[in-house]
């Protein structure tokens, strides 16, 4: 990933769901009140998108992801990453 580029808001998303952030809380809208403070982000938008998070698991956000990942030197993340991205290529 480059300084310059930005996360989306799914995408900020997705890599606190990869970090388990939450991981017990089964109700989207207490999953909200963590994630929308810690990505800056809207709380209703935050939300919504918890019902559709895991369909947002494209090619084009999980190599993102993986990259970030990959960066920070999160080995356990690398791998769940590595593991959807060969799902989705089969």
């Amino acid at each position: 990933m480059d300084k310059g580029q930005e996360l989306t808001h799914v995408q900020q998303m997705l890599i606190l769901d990869y970090l388990e952030i939450g991981k017990n809380i089964t109700n989207n809208s207490k999953k909200a009140d963590i994630y929308a403070p810690l990505i800056r982000r809207d709380w209703e938008t935050t939300r919504q998108y918890f019902s559709r998070l895991y369909g947002e698991k494209t090619s084009k956000n999980l190599k993102i992801i993986l990259n970030y990942f990959e960066k920070g030197g999160f080995s356990k993340q690398v791998e769940l990453v590595k593991k959807d991205i060969d799902r989705l290529n089969k």
